[in-house]
């Protein structure tokens, strides 16, 4: 997913919102296409594969509008409402039948609003609460770092979390939304004294010390493996998104396979 797409479609949802937001105010159908399934779709969730999205999810004793999943099971249970109306009365309700299904993340929201509950953590509800933004805020790039914390490789490898400004350079004028991607000489390399980096071992944040990769290229690696198995050769890794034969020249005197 290109982060610039991700900041497009954010800039474009706020001014839907202002164009819009009398008749969005008046029907969660509409809230639902017009702002939640884009963004839910350019963060990776096919909302046409029920394998991955099921809407109007039955659970708990209840029903919740998208269940988002992997292998079959939910991980995040999604209790959507038309804009601008309070969160706060779907929280306790989603959070229980989260704990009864056995699924770990709970995010109600509005369409602007959006709110991630861990479920599970054993705390009050309101300190459940690990990631909020508002599409609206005065800040595009500041609310596409945030909606990152919903990217289906992120979440599916158990890493949900707001991106991190040293990948994304957040803009240095106010009112300068445009997201500045780092060169690869901004980023930690592995010099050629280190040792080789095993790609069916390791964890995503061992992939980031790699030439060229960055955190959501070490995800996609990562939710490859997980759903096609180990790589059986190194060359193998190139079947990744965004891993050419260019980036991959980079890699190949870095990491090895068992």
């Amino acid at each position: 997913m290109p982060l610039e797409n991700l900041l497009i479609l954010i800039e474009k949802l706020q001014k839907r919102i202002d164009s819009h937001g009398d008749a969005l105010r008046q029907s969660e159908a509409l809230t639902r296409y017009a702002l939640i399934d884009p963004l839910l779709r350019e963060l990776g969730w096919d909302i046409e594969d029920p394998d991955v999205v099921v809407p109007e999810y039955s659970s708990g004793g209840g029903r919740v509008d998208y269940a988002l999943c992997k292998n079959g099971k939910s991980v995040i249970m999604l209790e959507a409402k038309k804009l601008d109306t309070p969160l706060n009365d779907a929280i306790g309700q989603g959070i229980q039948y989260c704990l009864v299904e056995g699924t770990e993340y709970f995010v109600v929201t509005d369409g602007r609003c959006w709110e991630i509950y861990e479920t599970h953590k054993p705390v009050p509800i309101d300190d459940k609460r690990i990631v909020q933004f508002d599409l609206k805020d005065p800040s595009a790039a500041d609310a596409c770092l945030k909606a990152l914390a919903l990217w289906r490789p992120s979440v599916i490898s158990g890493q949900i979390a707001v991106g991190a400004t040293p990948v994304i350079g957040l803009p240095e004028k106010p009112g300068d939304n445009a997201l500045t991607i780092r060169s690869s000489k901004e980023k930690t390399e592995v010099s050629q004294t280190q040792e080789l980096i095993d790609i069916n071992q390791a964890t995503a944040k061992d992939l980031e010390r790699l030439p060229s990769i960055g955190p959501g290229t070490a995800l996609l690696i990562v939710d490859y493996r997980d759903e096609n198995g180990p790589f059986k050769q190194i060359e193998d890794i190139t079947k990744v998104r965004d891993i050419g034969t260019k980036t991959f020249e980079k890699l190949s005197s870095h990491i090895t396979i068992t």
